[in-house]
């Protein structure tokens, strides 16, 4: 009915509003508007990057602008220090109280007269300019050479959005306002899904509940932290992934790797579904183990130029990688039983997507430190990545299922990264559901095992570390960021199925009838009566014991697969 659609969109719209409004409040209360959480190294690994490309950025408060002014190193800055702060002194009248000096680095923070700005930052560039250099901005949070950190450990793509909001302005509120949007749009992604894979409305709007109020959505939304684009990048790459879409699949997860590592996590997932693509289009089993091998040894190709670039002193992985891709492009050549245009059709979305997808967002790294570095400081990230377990918020993959040890970004008010214990461990029953519910939504697969390969990861990254450290590799609540959308869509999505809906519309319908008769609306006693059939009692006993007494039936399938 064309109502039920109406007020499926009024629902959703008011959800998502209210959702965006919740988060937006949450950053930008008074208590928040400083570095939270670990905004002490992605942002001023953004303001750096920005400043590297030549975009300024600029922080306006009580009629002051925000002005970094960093030394080249401590000796310059014991010598002339005192002369920059006498001219802000003098020349521009700020009042002692706007300057302050750094302790860890060579810098001063100077809120200048926000019409004197361009002068200020002019003045000091021409006369003092061999000994320092200008940032304006927001100030820096006082960390050992956090004036030339990059954060090269973590891909750029997270950083790239960070940026988009300070170049609106450099505070809290817009370091945080695209996390915010992303929010939002996997609010939406996440509606659409559910829909697309249940067909139906409740189902929909049973998701989005979770992922509008999520707390771990909304802290990780609320403070600009990495993994709510990570999250979002995975929501992207599935949509495409339930579609069949198989090359912006790919090219989306490339996307969601370039965010943080744990993005790729999906992966072997959609490289089975790829495999599985090419053996039910009729492409023989020896077909596809040549088109896995050459994939595997293009991989060993790439990552082994890459580490060379990085911190090994020879070339024999990438002569390992273009032997094996040699050997085995000619081997089906001679060999192969079909064309060579699936095999690239098969590498092209297993591969050479992803790497561009993830490639792209990282230039802005590459033009900021060149190839060679950007690889050395991506690939040096990922020793503390399999670092032993250490400190007190410490939580391994299990403990995000019942919210146990969550992360703090700040105290009193304590704005803590909490798990939701309810939609999570609701995943671990729709494992004996499956496929059942497979059977009746036959997309719905494709989002629950990659919520399980997510988590699968995980336990792989924490057993790794315990078996080259003897202690778990170290792991925050926060990293669970991506899972709460595939939970969210898996769990809205089985509820149209497993849940007997006619119990519901049956009470319902009684509630309209008891309401009709109490206030005498003919109109409601005749509509209900209508539908309840005339065994219907107004006590508990007339309730139906089998929901086919109701007309309430969930779709089975919808739409067909697509190559």
């Amino acid at each position: 009915m064309r109502w039920k659609k109406v007020l499926f969109l009024i629902l959703a719209t008011l959800i998502l509003a209210s959702s965006f409004i919740y988060s937006y409040r949450v950053a930008s209360k008074g208590a928040y508007q400083t570095y939270v959480g670990d905004e002490v190294w992605y942002v001023p690994a953004a303001r750096n990057a920005l400043h590297r490309l030549g975009i300024s950025v600029h922080y306006y408060t009580h009629g002051s602008a925000g002005v970094n002014v960093i030394f080249r190193n401590w000796s310059d800055f014991n010598q002339n220090y005192y002369k920059v702060e006498s001219m802000a002194l003098s020349d521009y009248y700020v009042p002692t109280t706007n300057m302050s000096e750094y302790q860890k680095f060579p810098g001063i923070y100077i809120l200048v007269p926000k019409k004197d700005e361009k002068s200020f930052v002019r003045a000091v560039e021409e006369k003092y300019g061999r000994y320092c250099y200008v940032v304006t901005g927001y100030r820096y949070p006082d960390k050992d050479n956090i004036q030339n950190y990059l954060n090269l450990e973590h891909p750029f793509l997270g950083k790239d959005l960070i940026m988009l909001g300070m170049m609106i302005e450099d505070r809290p509120i817009d370091w945080r306002l695209p996390g915010i949007c992303a929010k939002f749009v996997i609010g939406v992604l996440v509606l659409y899904l559910t829909y697309r894979i249940s067909k139906s409305y409740l189902a929909a709007l049973i998701a989005l509940g979770f992922v509008a109020y999520d707390p771990l959505l909304t802290v990780t939304s609320a403070a600009a932290m990495l993994d709510i684009y990570v999250a979002l990048f995975v929501t992207v790459f599935m949509v495409f992934f339930v579609l069949n879409r198989r090359y912006l699949s790919g090219f989306t997860l490339g996307l969601a790797a370039a965010t943080k590592l744990s993005g790729a996590f999906v992966y072997p997932l959609f490289f089975l579904t790829e495999i599985k693509r090419e053996r039910s289009r009729g492409t023989s089993f020896k077909d596809v183990l040549f088109y896995v091998g050459i994939t595997l040894s293009l991989a060993v190709l790439v990552v082994g130029y890459g580490a060379y670039l990085g911190h090994l002193t020879d070339l024999k992985y990438v002569y390992i990688g273009a032997a094996l891709t040699a050997g085995f492009s000619v081997a089906f050549y001679f060999l192969g039983d079909g064309e060579g245009l699936n095999a690239l059709k098969f590498i092209g979305s297993t591969f050479a997507l992803p790497v561009v997808g993830f490639m792209l967002p990282n230039l802005v790294g590459v033009k900021l430190v060149g190839l060679s570095k950007w690889l050395n400081g991506y690939i040096g990230g990922w020793g503390w990545m399999f670092a032993p377990n250490k400190g007190p918020v410490i939580a391994p993959v299990w403990d995000w299922f019942i919210d146990a040890n969550p992360f703090p970004f700040h105290y009193n008010p304590n704005l803590f990264a909490k798990t939701d214990p309810t939609l999570l461990i609701a995943m671990i029953p729709l494992v004996f559901a499956l496929l059942y519910l497979h059977r009746r939504m036959k997309r719905y697969w494709r989002v629950f095992l990659s919520f399980w390969m997510i988590v699968l990861m995980f336990l792989v990254h924490a057993a790794y570390g315990y078996l080259r450290n003897g202690k778990l590799a170290t792991q925050f609540s926060f990293y669970a960021t991506p899972l709460v959308p595939l939970a969210a869509i898996s769990v809205g999505a089985a509820a149209a199925v497993l849940i007997r809906w006619g119990a519901f519309s049956y009470t319902l319908l009684g509630y309209l009838l008891w309401i009709g008769r109490f206030f005498r609306i003919k109109r409601f006693v005749r509509y209900a009566e209508e539908r309840l059939g005339p065994g219907f009692r107004s006590s508990t006993a007339g309730l139906p014991l089998d929901s086919s007494d109701v007309d309430v039936e969930v779709p089975v399938r919808g739409g067909e697969e697509r190559d």
